[in-house]
């Protein structure tokens, strides 16, 4: 019998897609070009390796833990018992409430660059405003509510990025990555306060996990879906931030 109101495998895929395609991947990469220059993409690859450890691990604990609502609490729980799996859920909770806050503030500021009218404080403190209630009515209506919303949203995010990095493809100019730090000048602790501020176009990841009892077979898909988000998301990160590099430069 067909589960009403459970995400399937693909829903599950772009639910993790949608976590950590946003904010991060649209509004950082020129930042930490201005940090270390090209070599930032070196800086790209380093953290992919460190968030690609974390997804591993959650790949691996998938079958056996991830068959309630909890995520890496339970993951904490598991490995470290009750006090650090509270410490992990209240920061899980605290870092998920600035990241919700950061991608809408980040919708906004981007809303206004396109939109002139808009690029006002209290403009942009509106946007945010109704941006958040409004994906809180979302929840609020339930699974298949949220699971149409998160699909059309997802989607509408990844056919314009794949757009980009494919036109982008054709465009690419190898002087534009040299020199390969800024002023051909290696300055000390940039590469480390590039690899903090890149890390935050990977996290998100980890909400797969958090709604497990809302997917149909948790158990079976978990381990799947987080190879094919994790790829994903290092293939449009990389992509992107190139082309970027290159529109910099011009």
């Amino acid at each position: 019998m067909k589960e009403i109101g459970k995400f399937g495998f693909w829903s599950i895929v772009l639910l993790g897609i949608n976590g950590i395609v946003g904010t991060g991947i649209f509004l950082l990469p020129n930042k930490a070009y201005s940090i270390i220059g090209s070599a930032s993409l070196g800086v790209l690859l380093f953290d992919a390796v460190i968030a690609g450890c974390i997804a591993l691990c959650f790949a691996e604990a998938a079958a056996s833990l991830f068959t309630r609502n909890g995520g890496p609490y339970l993951y904490a729980k598991h490995a470290l018992g009750d006090f650090w799996a509270f410490e992990v859920g209240v920061l899980k909770w605290i870092v998920t409430v600035i990241a919700w806050a950061a991608m809408a503030v980040g919708f906004a500021t981007a809303l206004g660059a396109a939109v002139p009218a808009l690029s006002g404080d209290f403009a942009k403190d509106i946007i945010s405003f109704i941006l958040i209630v409004g994906l809180t009515i979302v929840n609020i209506f339930g699974v298949n509510v949220s699971k149409f919303v998160n699909n059309l949203i997802t989607i509408s995010k990844l056919v314009p990025l794949a757009l980009f990095i494919a036109i982008g493809i054709f465009f690419i100019n190898g002087a534009n990555f040299t020199p390969v730090f800024p002023q051909d000048t290696y300055v000390d602790g940039s590469f480390a306060q590039a690899a903090v501020l890149l890390f935050f176009a990977y996290t998100g990841f980890e909400v797969i996990a958090i709604a497990a009892e809302d997917m149909k077979n948790p158990k079976k898909e978990f381990a799947t879906c987080y190879y094919h988000v994790y790829a994903s998301r290092v293939r449009s990160i990389y992509g992107y931030t190139r082309r970027i590099y290159r529109c910099t430069r011009l």
